[in-house]
């Protein structure tokens, strides 16, 4: 099995970002993703985070809304740091990916007979 495309990653990533943050957390269970909450009896200073994990990116933060938006962040930016986007403006999801733009839409064409 394959994971997640980064178009599929930056996809989630968008519709995370434009949420409320209870909303946030019930999208990024509902992916699948895990957290872990701050150890109750501390022994370090960075025990005191939470951290997420969701499609192989795992980030931390002070309070798990913290740490989700890290993750949002880091997945935003992920095609950049893989070289995996498709299209001049960094967006993996360019609909026009490179290619020419349509002609008008009176331009004549040839008909088939």
């Amino acid at each position: 099995m394959t994971g997640p495309s980064p178009q599929e990653i930056y996809a989630a990533a968008q519709n995370m970002a434009e949420a409320s943050p209870i909303t946030r957390a019930l999208i990024f269970a509902g992916l699948g993703g895990e957290s872990w909450p701050a150890d109750p009896e501390l022994v370090g200073h960075d025990e005191f985070d939470w951290t997420v994990r969701l499609y192989g990116l795992t980030e931390r933060g002070p309070s798990q809304n913290a740490a989700i938006g890290e993750w949002v962040k880091s997945a935003l930016t992920l095609h950049q740091d893989n070289k995996t986007a498709r299209a001049t403006d960094g967006r993996p999801d360019c609909p026009f990916n490179g290619a020419a733009p349509l002609p008008p839409a009176d331009t004549q064409v040839a008909e088939a007979v």
